[in-house]
């Protein structure tokens, strides 16, 4: 891992934060710089949230195949900072 990513993670397990929170931080994190704002937004919606894609889609007025999409983007690059 990279020394940026293992800052994070030990700041973040050493707050006793569960693993939500820690997965929001590190969408935040990442929002602005790896992930745009749709990406981070649709990512949070559907693995922090707990939100469908059928209720992001009728939440925001765009296609879940476009939300779909993001969100497959913005896994990769999240997953591309492990």
């Amino acid at each position: 891992m990279g020394t940026e990513l293992e800052r994070r993670l030990s700041r973040a397990v050493s707050n006793d934060a569960t693993d939500l929170e820690l997965l929001a931080r590190a969408i935040d994190d990442l929002r602005g710089d790896e992930l745009d704002v749709v990406e981070a937004a649709v990512l949070y919606g559907t693995r922090v949230l707990g939100f469908s894609m059928t209720e992001l889609s009728k939440l925001t007025g765009r296609s879940r195949r476009y939300l779909a999409d993001r969100r497959r983007h913005a896994e990769s690059q999240f997953c591309g900072q492990c």
